[in-house]
């Protein structure tokens, strides 16, 4: 509508837009009240939800069933936007791999998925780069990751899925 709106408190929303203050790659961000949830997230950093695509908000790994604008967040929350190429959304996936590893040792590492109600499961079949080869999960999301010597850095992808977190 044009209007001018105030964030109360601390949510979801307000995180953006207060990061967005220091964090240029979060600029512009842009936003609709034409729903009946609350606020809408139409762009974020220039990524604008188009067509069947739409902005998934989750907090600790469950998806929020309210706007940003209504999602009180707490220290220690974890929040996710992502922006999702059409619903039903995509599972969020999760890397665990050891802080350390010896120069051109093989580790283990885990993915899990995270579910829109934030039921978390072992994910087969997702394949984790950054090593000096790719790895693909078991089927209790487990693989051997080679590593090189210097820094390495890890992610696990899937299909569809929400890229995990680097690790």
């Amino acid at each position: 509508s044009g209007s001018e709106v105030k964030l109360t408190g601390a949510n979801a929303l307000g995180l953006v837009e207060d990061a967005s203050a220091t964090a240029r790659d979060l600029r512009p961000l842009s936003v609709t009240n034409a729903f009946d949830f609350g606020l809408g997230v139409c762009g974020i950093g220039g990524f604008q939800a188009q067509g069947s695509a739409s902005w998934y908000l989750k907090q600790n790994h469950a998806g929020a069933q309210v706007g940003g604008d209504q999602l009180p967040v707490s220290k220690g929350d974890e929040i996710l936007w992502y922006l999702a190429p059409s619903f039903p959304y995509p599972d969020e996936l999760a890397l665990e791999a050891p802080d350390v590893a010896e120069p051109g040792s093989d580790v283990a590492v885990e993915v899990a998925g995270y579910a829109d109600d934030g039921a978390r499961s072992p994910v087969a079949g997702a394949t984790v780069n950054g090593g000096s080869g790719a790895a693909t999960t078991d089927a209790q999301g487990t693989a051997t990751v080679s590593v090189g010597s210097g820094d390495v850095t890890l992610r696990a992808t899937r299909g569809a899925d929400i890229p995990s977190n680097e690790e």
